[in-house]
């Protein structure tokens, strides 16, 4: 085997979306590394069910744009599993900051996806979900996250002894990265996990590029993506 095609299958393996163990893991265009914190599970209609923190803390591959993997300054989202500030569309109504702009940026990237000819319906129903800018409502509803006196979301919690499993992540709420699990056969499956919206976002990308360069694994002209 060749050195191309060993990095080819090494490419390849990590699009079974399992959890990253290497330092420095190797995954496929149009994805990124990161740390899920929270699991947000809706129903196929759209309903909001449950919601739970990733004490196991692993890392997964998540959907991401070329542009938003190195984002800096402006809001960039990515187009799946994003900060609490880019999928919750009612967290300025708890916080002093106008998050309305991270929101905004993650609502076109979901949205202009959905409109995708192939897109899942599962990832329909994520949208229909978020569309009702209810995300922290629900997750203070269930016990995930705290109010102050103010109505506004707690980010400290000063008694040790009953400390909530939320502030063991030590990270404010609006950086708390979101995985959405939809139910499917009686199971609630991540949507980062299902290979059908894996190959829908991979098309969605590609299909926006026009530039094209020759791949020396395939020997064919392939979409080229820059970093």
């Amino acid at each position: 085997m060749s050195w191309i095609q060993a990095l080819c299958e090494t490419y390849d393996n990590y699009f079974d979306g399992k959890p990253l163990s290497d330092a420095h893991p190797l995954v496929s265009v149009g994805f990124i590394v990161k740390q899920l914190d929270i699991c947000i599970r809706i129903l196929p209609d759209g309903t909001f069910h449950s919601a739970s923190i990733l004490v196991e803390r692993s890392k997964y591959p998540v959907p991401s744009s070329p542009a938003a993997e190195g984002r800096t300054g402006p809001p960039l989202a990515y187009p799946l599993c994003d900060e609490l500030r880019y999928v919750a569309g009612d967290l300025s109504a708890y916080s002093k900051i106008d998050y309305s702009p991270y929101y905004a940026a993650y609502d076109k990237q979901l949205s202009d996806w959905c409109e995708a000819r192939d897109a899942p319906p599962e990832l329909i129903a994520l949208r229909f979900y978020l569309k009702k800018n209810t995300v922290i409502a629900a997750l203070v509803g269930c016990g995930l996250l705290f109010l102050n006196e103010e109505g506004k979301v707690q980010n400290t919690w000063k008694d040790r002894k009953t400390k909530p499993v939320f502030f063991t992540l030590k990270k404010p709420a609006e950086k708390c990265i979101v995985d959405f699990s939809v139910l499917r056969e009686n199971t609630f499956i991540p949507l980062r996990h299902m290979r059908e919206v894996k190959e829908s976002w991979l098309k969605y990308l590609l299909s926006g590029l026009s530039d094209q360069q020759l791949c020396y694994s395939s020997g064919r002209l392939e979409p080229a993506i820059y970093n």
